[in-house]
Order: C-alpha cells, then structure tokens, then sequence
C-alpha cells in the first residue's frame, strides 16, 4: 500500500504506526518506501531536523504545507560536503533573514542593516564573524529591551494612578513593544549560537559528531526563526516563513 499525498495528516510527534496522522519524516518514510520510521535513511539529517522541528512547532493547517515537500525531501541525503553547505546554508537564513527581520519588527533598523550589510555565511571564517556581529546586536537589542522595560513600568504606574482608558492603552502598548523587543533579543542569541555552531562543524572530521553539531545548528536556526515569528505577530514588519529556509537547503548541491 503506498501513502496518497492528497488525503495524508501531518500531526506533531512520534507515531507507532501508519494507521492515524503522521510526522512528516514518518511520511516520507512511507512515500519512499522505507519500513515505519521518523528518520528515514533518504533524507539530509540536516533537513529532517528541519522538518521535524518544524512538524512540530506549527499548528494544524501550517503543518499540511510540509506535504508538498514529501516528494522533494526523498533523496536529499547527501556527502559530507553538501551537508556541510547546507548547514552554513541554514546558518546564513538564521541570521541574514530571520534575526534581522526581529529587529526590524522591534524597530531596531540600525541593528538589522548590520546583519544585512554582512557577507554570506559559506564557511567558518564567515560564520564566526557572523556569530560576533550578533553578539554584538544582541548587547544592542537587551539595553532595548531594559528601556522599553522601564517605560512598561513606568506606564504602568501612570495607569495605576489615573485608572483612564487611555492610560491602560497606553500601558499595554507599551508592554507589547518591550515583548517585541525581548523577541528580537532572543532571536539575534539563537542566531550567534546557529553562526557559532556552523563555524565548529568545520574543525571535525565527518562523521556523527559533525553531524550532531549541524543538528545543533539547525535547531538554533528555528529557534531563531520561532523568535522572530513572535515579533512578527506583534508588530509584523517583515514576516518569516519557514518554507524559505526549506528551500535553500534542498536546493544546495
């Protein structure tokens, strides 16, 4: 029996069987004809923890675009060296992409044009470079973070006092913003640890450990994405989809 794309559900976490919903790696599993797993010999690690960590992030109808990637995730497994491309590949969306575009939802223009203004990340030079310059926009967005605190508290004060309408409106306003700019902090933290993390897949050998670190990578790279979604929601100034990142790593050969 094969799996009819047009009628499968996607739903997050580990299923026993193929009898009810599955993960999209089980998915894939099944479409390329491998026994029942979530991590199917066919598929990039790089790109399955991608995937899965995506499967699992998004809600219900978010998660059913990961079926029209079935198909081209079979046969993404590949040498060493396109995981390695890949994994810079992910590294790069982190920071280039998806911080820069929660500092831009927290108003913090001049801190994601120096993202933007930085080179590709394509090896380790270029990754720690990267990681540096987010640490260092990281510094920029938590001292934002610190005075959008004092004038929530602040606000908070005047309402308390005043009990208007406008007052409240006011306060609430203003923890929005410093929420958005806590968003924009934690997404420029996970974009220096994805860049971090890509700069040390190049000091081993390939193997599991390299492998292991790429992972690592990945999940910081979402983590990232994740944090520049809650900004979005916020104040959507320049949304992320996922579906972006995706692409980019299939594509590398």
């Amino acid at each position: 029996m094969t799996i009819d794309l047009a009628t499968v559900r996607l739903d997050r976490g580990v299923h026993t069987s193929r009898d009810g919903p599955l993960g999209v790696m089980e998915a894939v599993a099944w479409f390329a004809g491998e026994p029942h797993t979530s991590h199917p010999e066919t598929v990039s690690p790089v790109i399955s923890a991608f995937c899965q960590l995506i499967n699992d992030r998004v809600g219900d109808e978010e998660r059913q675009r990961l079926v029209g990637y079935i198909p081209r995730l079979v046969g993404t497994k590949a040498a060493h060296g396109v995981e390695l491309r890949r994994t810079m590949a992910i590294a790069d969306w982190a920071v280039r992409v998806a911080a820069r575009a929660a500092l831009r939802s927290a108003g913090l223009a001049e801190a994601a044009d120096d993202l933007g203004k930085l080179p590709a990340v394509t090896d380790a030079s270029s990754a720690q470079d990267a990681a540096k310059a987010c640490a260092n926009v990281q510094d920029a967005a938590a001292q934002a973070v610190e005075r959008a605190a004092r004038a929530t508290r602040a606000a908070a004060r005047v309402s308390r006092a005043t009990r208007t309408a406008e007052r409240a409106r006011a306060a609430e306003r203003e923890r929005g913003n410093a929420t958005v700019k806590e968003a924009a902090r934690l997404a420029t933290a996970a974009a220096a640890e994805a860049a971090s993390g890509a700069a040390s897949v190049w000091t081993v050998a390939p193997g599991a450990e390299a492998t292991a670190r790429a992972v690592q990578v990945v999940e910081a790279a979402e983590a990232t994405w994740a944090a520049a979604v809650h900004a979005a929601v916020q104040i959507p100034v320049e949304p992320v989809d996922w579906a972006a990142a995706l692409d980019r790593m299939i594509d590398v050969s």
